[in-house]
């Protein structure tokens, strides 16, 4: 009877468990803004949306990324976002010293416009890779995988300059697994167009930006594409996830998302930002660069009754989630010697 009992309740417990996971949804096709109504949407106006040119057998491709006000001269960013040489992997290069960039800002006299300004800027920051890597190498490449640029033409306004958060200049600092951080940045996700749709269509309303290139100022019709750029930077949140370092491995810096998600293309370089919740103020913490599918284990409880007992189950699940990794500021900054730039 006991058998047939436990037998019985065990039965009943899977199905509840498959008819949830059932019904769980396939996850959005769009992404919307996660920023918490109460956080103002300027504290993310140091994230900037970056375009990079590449020309390859007459033909041009562009990459887009995002990047963060550091201050009046620098910009940091993923390395890459600034890396132009398709035919071999950022790992696999050296960082060059130029890159040629297009940044975008909205003007501040109140009209409906882009500023866009095309030049090259010199890179200043970023690691020099061994030929030879022991251990893990995508872990590794996790740290390596940011640049400073600079310019002494910026076209964005010094006031943006990002607030660092000041445990995280400490390298060793760690945010607290299940912190809830935010991501910013100019991914494609979070429009129902694609990326050739967003450059291609041409903007419903807007006037004509301002481009300045090799110093010559002109005017060009504005796409859908920057329409998206003016209701930008688009924020993701995900908890952070604690990895304890690994023999051979580095320690990883990374918050979760559902697996389900669209990919954060176009997020590259943006910022990662914790709420300092004394001054209700998103200050930086690192920069993103990539992510990763990884399996984790979930726990829960499950509470109900059959044939009137109470029942009280703790169920453990194997889920997949995924790995929103970045660059740590902390590393950045002691690795980089601004004083010196």
């Amino acid at each position: 009877m006991i058998n047939n009992m436990r037998r019985i309740l065990s039965t009943f417990l899977l199905f509840m468990i498959l008819f949830t996971i059932g019904c769980q949804s396939s996850g959005p096709s769009v992404l919307k803004d996660q920023l918490p109504s109460h956080i103002p949407k300027n504290q993310t106006s140091s994230v900037v949306p970056l375009m990079t040119s590449m020309s390859k057998d007459k033909s041009i491709t562009s990459s887009l990324g995002s990047g963060v006000i550091l201050d009046k001269h620098h910009l940091i960013t993923a390395r890459h976002v600034v890396h132009t040489d398709e035919d071999v992997d950022w790992l696999d290069s050296d960082l060059a010293d130029k890159v040629a960039l297009y940044t975008f800002r909205q003007c501040e006299k109140g009209k409906d416009h882009l500023h866009i300004n095309a030049q090259e800027y010199e890179i200043v920051g970023g690691e020099n890779i061994p030929k030879e890597i022991e251990g893990c190498i995508s872990c590794r490449a996790i740290l390596w995988d940011w640049a400073v640029v600079k310019t002494d033409t910026p076209n964005w306004n010094p006031d943006d300059a990002v607030t660092i958060h000041k445990p995280a200049l400490n390298p060793e600092w760690r945010v607290t697994s299940g912190t809830i951080l935010y991501c910013a940045g100019y991914s494609p996700a979070f429009s129902e167009l694609s990326l050739m749709e967003l450059w291609s269509e041409p903007a419903d309303s807007g006037e004509l930006n301002t481009v300045v290139e090799n110093d010559e100022s002109f005017a060009s019709s504005p796409s859908k594409m920057h329409t998206f750029f003016k209701g930008g930077p688009y924020i993701v949140a995900g908890d952070a996830i604690e990895t304890p370092p690994q023999v051979g491995h580095v320690q990883r810096y990374s918050f979760s998302t559902p697996n389900n998600y669209p990919e954060i293309k176009g997020h590259s370089g943006g910022g990662v930002f914790i709420l300092n919740e004394e001054t209700n103020q998103l200050e930086l913490i690192g920069i993103i660069s990539g992510i990763a599918d990884i399996s984790a284990i979930e726990k829960g409880h499950w509470k109900g009754s059959f044939l009137g007992i109470p029942l009280n189950f703790e169920i453990s699940t194997d889920v997949e989630i995924r790995s929103n990794r970045y660059v740590p500021i902390g590393h950045i900054l002691t690795t980089w010697d601004p004083d010196n730039n």
